[in-house]
């Protein structure tokens, strides 16, 4: 199943991306003819990714000034998200990564069912600080410093100082594309620092000069150094830029997904289908991520 999103991913990516052409609706009560008005004042919950936080924030935004709903959103990473839509305690949750098999077997072993919607595209990118000499590494390289198998910067041609390793912590989906695309079946070493939200993984990078990590490529900033990656052992190095994430060039690219139950559809839909329309895909390029056509798949 995971290969079929991925080739949906990259058909969407080709097909679907924004059109600067395309105008906003003028009519922003579009979506306010959907909602049950019998019922002001209701209350949708999303819970889960920090990365994809941002996005919701602005969306939730724009759709309350159309309807008399209030949209809470929590950042409890992607996992916890999920095990929420799974306990009804939120209507969606956001993952930036596709649902692990735990909990897809968790559903199916309770026989309940789960709503899958492509929402953006993003990329994983590893930083460095501003002050350390490695810019480049090949893929194979990357995997074998946080697989522990390279633990100075001296052994690629840097300084002579032991490799700081940062990583989302465990709860995210952040955290489990790295684990699938840079550990594969290997674990981190010991030693690494985990953190909760990716602007702490910046800024630590930004003050500590023999630090690597890895965020959202929309959270790039000047204040660190992404790092240029050879995905064909060192002939060519890929900056990750918007031109070559949305080209596939740059190979780390993910999409980031909405999960909900079938039983709540009607009291979603009317945000759901403001989900679809231009503006939200403004809002999605405005925070950096790749706007995608949508894409809903049912999963039993």
């Amino acid at each position: 199943m995971k290969n079929l999103i991925i080739i949906a991913f990259l058909a969407f990516l080709f097909t679907g991306c924004y059109d600067p052409a395309i105008q906003e609706s003028t009519d922003i009560n579009i979506y306010k003819s959907k909602v049950d008005t019998t019922k002001p004042n209701q209350i949708l919950k999303i819970a889960g990714s920090t990365t994809m936080a941002p996005i919701l924030k602005n969306v939730a935004a724009y759709f309350k000034s159309a309807n008399d709903i209030t949209v809470n959103i929590k950042e409890t990473g992607s996992i916890e998200g999920i095990k929420a839509i799974y306990s009804d305690s939120a209507d969606i949750a956001m993952a930036s990564n596709q649902m692990p098999d735990s909990l897809v077997n968790l559903f199916q072993k309770n026989k309940k069912e789960y709503a899958e919607f492509l929402l953006a595209g993003d990329a994983l990118v590893f930083i460095v600080n501003i002050n350390n000499p490695i810019k480049k590494l090949t893929d194979a390289t990357l995997k074998g410093i946080y697989r522990g198998e390279i633990t100075n910067w001296k052994m690629l041609g840097g300084n002579d100082e032991n490799i700081k390793l940062f990583s989302r912590d465990q709860t995210s989906g952040t955290y489990s594309f790295f684990k699938e695309t840079i550990l594969t079946d290997k674990s981190l070493p010991e030693g690494v620092d985990y953190f909760k939200d990716q602007n702490e993984i910046l800024r630590h990078v930004s003050k500590e000069k023999n630090a690597i990590g890895y965020i959202s490529f929309a959270k790039l900033d000047y204040s660190i150094d992404p790092l240029d990656i050879s995905f064909d052992e060192g002939k060519t190095y890929i900056q990750p830029r918007i031109e070559t994430v949305n080209n596939l060039k740059y190979k780390y690219y993910r999409g980031l997904y909405l999960y909900y139950k079938p039983e709540v559809y009607n009291k979603i839909k009317s945000f759901l289908d403001m989900v679809k329309s231009d503006t939200v895909q403004k809002i999605i390029r405005a925070n950096g991520y790749i706007p995608l056509s949508n894409k809903l798949i049912a999963k039993h």
